[in-house]
């Protein structure tokens, strides 16, 4: 049978109050196809209870294939320190065996694209293993973005009239507001990192635009096969700008052919910090009065930074290309 024809037998639904035979059934054969421990009766019942209730922040989606539950998808909301808009986690994909390759975890996935966008989350994201390569394939090909080797992140695109986020390389002619938009931020056109003192707008750079307004610059510096993000700044914060522009300047490393992604930021930045590892990178080295030295260049800096911790040191964060 073809996919379209599939697709038209199949239902795809939140589970609801009377599938909780169906429902234990499909899980009792998720978890044993895991490797899992088998959950006790009552253990399903009161996941079943707290999945139908209409406040939770738990939703199974199901697909029934006349009548039959044959795939299961399950996806928590949660708020994060970072994103104004929800996330949703999608912790769980299964198809029964003898309906796999035929688009089921396909339409499953799309339904949670859709659950989340009504629920105003910012991404869909989920683990997969290194060495599971065809999900990641599969993943990909629906518009997940890998993250870092275990996580991947799929975009919600936002309902019309909220806006939606695009990213591009940044324009010669666009020098004048780099300095301005750098300026506005840094309290000063230069930025220094290293003791490397660097002119923004003088960079490549990306440009992230909402509703089709410059809303988002990093700009970057090739050097010796690696990338260093020289300033990450957005004028709209908590929906996603920062992981667009952080996915974007990956991709153009890589076909810069660098190995090495990093930047480093100061001791006192700790939502930076927070930031950068969320999305893979690593601590790798602390230089300890890298600001303090810094000052000898570059005066104005002050002595206590956010929450009034002294501003000394500078922390280098890296990922592997």
């Amino acid at each position: 049978m073809s996919a379209r024809g599939v697709e038209k037998q199949i239902e795809i639904r939140e589970i609801q109050q009377g599938d909780f035979p169906e429902f234990r059934s499909i899980m009792r054969d998720f978890y044993r196809h895991a490797g899992n421990r088998i959950p006790e009766n009552v253990e399903m019942e009161l996941l079943f209870t707290r999945a139908t209730h209409r406040q939770s922040n738990l939703v199974f989606i199901a697909a029934f294939d006349k009548g039959e539950l044959i795939g299961i998808l399950s996806l928590t909301f949660g708020e994060s320190s970072y994103e104004v808009a929800p996330f949703a986690w999608c912790d769980d994909v299964y198809v029964n065996e003898n309906h796999r390759n035929k688009g089921i975890g396909r339409m499953l996935l799309q339904r949670a694209q859709e659950i989340a966008k009504k629920r105003k989350c910012s991404s869909i994201l989920l683990g997969v293993g290194q060495d599971e390569i065809g999900a990641q394939k599969f993943y990909q090909s629906l518009g997940f973005i890998d993250l870092n080797s275990k996580l991947m992140s799929l975009p919600v695109e936002r309902a019309e009239g909220e806006g939606n986020i695009h990213v591009r390389a940044l324009n010669p002619d666009e020098r004048t507001w780099v300095s301005q938009f750098i300026t506005h931020h840094w309290g000063d056109e230069q930025v220094i990192a290293r003791g490397i003192i660097y002119y923004p707008h003088q960079l490549p750079g990306l440009v992230a635009l909402y509703d089709q307004q410059r809303v988002g610059l990093l700009t970057y510096h090739i050097e010796g096969g690696s990338c260093e993000i020289v300033t990450l700044n957005s004028t709209k914060s908590s929906m996603g700008m920062g992981t667009a522009l952080i996915e974007a300047v990956k991709a153009s490393a890589r076909q810069e052919g660098c190995k090495r992604l990093w930047l480093v930021t100061s001791n006192d930045n700790l939502n930076a910090l927070r930031f950068y590892q969320k999305r893979g990178f690593e601590l790798v080295a602390v230089h300890r009065n890298g600001i303090t030295h810094m000052r000898t260049l570059k005066p104005m800096i002050p002595l206590r930074g956010a929450d009034q911790i002294p501003l000394r040191d500078e922390i280098e964060l890296e990922m592997l290309l």
